[in-house]
């Protein structure tokens, strides 16, 4: 057993950490080594090819607990006219090609929420829909809206 009265647990090299080996664990188990907890604000930025500059109204923070990621931004488009679909950064690489979230509160007047697709977060309109899933937001219908969201990924590292 360890005991700390005082002070952090430093683990003083890369790759190592909390060893969960000693448990058991399910099928498709591929790490039982918690080797990584970080916790940081990002800055969203346009992902459509506009460069457009988003308000953020609230500091963007995230959690990345070994590669799961928790992540908020609070963020207002700026008025275009721009037809692209809507793309905000996210604040690791993406391993998977999904992720997903709930878009908190919005002025955007329909249910909306985050799809992760590559190293993007796109805004859905869950009232619009194309064939039978539901639609992109485009920079059009944003300009203007103010969007709260979190979400969640798995990072690349």
């Amino acid at each position: 057993h360890v005991k700390i009265n005082d002070g952090d647990l430093v683990i003083g090299t890369s790759g190592h950490g909390i060893d969960f080996s000693a448990v058991s664990h399910a099928g498709g188990m591929t790490s039982e080594l918690l080797d990584s907890y970080e916790e940081g604000t990002w800055t969203p930025t346009d992902q459509s090819g506009q460069s457009l500059t988003f308000t953020n109204n609230n500091t963007a923070n995230y959690t990345k607990i070994g590669r799961l990621v928790t992540a908020h931004f609070d963020i207002t488009y700026p008025t275009t006219s721009a037809s692209d679909v809507c793309q905000v950064s996210i604040p690791f690489n993406n391993a998977t090609s999904w992720g997903g979230g709930v878009v908190n509160w919005s002025t955007f007047g329909s249910p909306a929420f985050i799809h992760i697709s590559g190293n993007k977060a796109y805004i859905n309109d869950c009232s619009s829909s194309v064939g039978n899933s539901s639609a992109h937001i485009l920079n059009s219908e944003a300009s203007g809206k103010r969007f709260m969201c979190n979400f969640w990924y798995y990072s690349a590292t």
